[in-house]
């Protein structure tokens, strides 16, 4: 989404020298036309300029009393300014003199707060600009990294498992418009069949959302594989309903926790099929349980559901992926994906 941000009148140091004007601007086809005081410009493509300049030279403006030009662009995006230069002998009636229009894109800010770590994103329309994923909150560092965008964010969404950071709620709603905290009541791009959809987590609201946001229609299974596996359902534009089961760090947690011997092991590159010795045995069978269930999960659905995608996401994702003997198709972002959906579509 874009706007235009008209300034006031440019200061005479800041009008544009004649050297700095775009040579061999590409010749504008026949969809320039003049109608009394409005001006229409389309012009196909001009991705490949940062600065973008209108000279209009005219024998006589003064009848107008206002003066209006319409830009349809498809791809602006690559703008930092806009300069309009006028020159005309009589355009004395006219509100409009020389302005510069400094190009304002309205960007999403996108917060994913999970158990064990929190990613940030920033999108323009469904571009992502930049993200990040940390465990730790250093309010000094994600301003610093967020800076050059802050100014342009025009809206905001916050989805979390857990408490929300007193910071990051300062941050989403310093000077943003629009903020949209994610919950069951929310508006969402999909029907939740859920029967009780006030305790189903926000990240696989978000990731159903961006399931149908990249594969529209279609059946989807979505396996997101972080503190807990979660695997959803999706068929058409309606969640069916899924399962959950413990995750690789919560499984080693507990073997150890509730057991009086048993050590804290971990994942490993490298581990035999059949442990040797106690730490072993536990690391093979946390890692292959879960690779058998995942592998079993998709096979039953595969089979019971023709032409279904998977999806793997979460944050043991890219430790699995390539332990899946089935076909999958990689998204460790689509939670944030979803969430820039659900708040494009909340904010229509």
């Amino acid at each position: 989404m874009e706007f235009w941000r008209i300034g006031k009148k440019v200061p005479r140091v800041l009008r544009v020298p004649r050297v700095l004007r775009v040579p061999r601007v590409p010749k504008v086809p026949k969809v320039l036309r003049v109608r009394e005081s409005f001006l229409t410009l389309s012009i196909p493509n001009f991705s490949h300029f940062k600065y973008f300049f209108i000279t209009l030279s005219t024998p006589n403006f003064s009848h107008f009393k206002y003066f209006f030009i319409t830009l349809s662009i498809p791809n602006f995006s690559h703008f930092k300014y806009f300069f309009i230069t006028l020159s005309t002998p009589n355009f004395s009636h006219s509100k409009l003199l020389s302005y510069l229009c400094t190009l304002y894109t309205a960007m999403n800010l996108i917060f994913d707060i999970g158990n064990t770590a929190t990613k940030m994103a920033v999108f323009n329309g469904r571009k992502r600009l930049t993200s990040l994923r940390t465990r730790q909150f250093h309010c000094d560092k994600l301003e610093r990294i967020f800076q050059p965008y802050l100014e342009h964010i025009d809206k905001a969404i916050v989805s979390t498992v857990r408490d929300t950071p007193e910071f990051v709620i300062d941050l989403a709603t310093h000077g943003i418009p629009h903020v949209h905290v994610l919950s069951h009541k929310s508006k969402l791009p999909f029907k939740n069949e859920y029967e009780t959809p006030e305790t189903m987590g926000t990240d696989r609201i978000a990731a159903a959302a961006g399931a149908c946001l990249h594969f529209p229609g279609k059946k989807v299974l979505i396996i997101d594989a972080g503190s807990a596996i979660t695997y959803d359902y999706i068929a058409g534009k309606a969640f069916k309903g899924g399962n959950i089961s413990p995750g690789l760090s919560m499984r080693f947690k507990a073997l150890h926790r509730f057991t009086g011997k048993l050590p804290l092991a971990a994942t490993t590159e490298k581990f035999k099929p059949l442990g040797t010795n106690t730490t072993g045995a536990v690391t093979a069978g946390v890692i292959n349980g879960v690779i058998f269930e995942i592998n079993q999960y998709i096979r039953t659905f595969e089979e019971k559901h023709s032409g279904i995608e998977v999806i793997l996401t979460g944050g043991d994702s890219g430790y699995l992926k390539s332990r899946i003997k089935h076909k999958v198709t990689y998204m460790p972002d689509i939670v944030i994906d979803g969430l820039n959906y659900i708040l494009e579509y909340n904010a229509k």
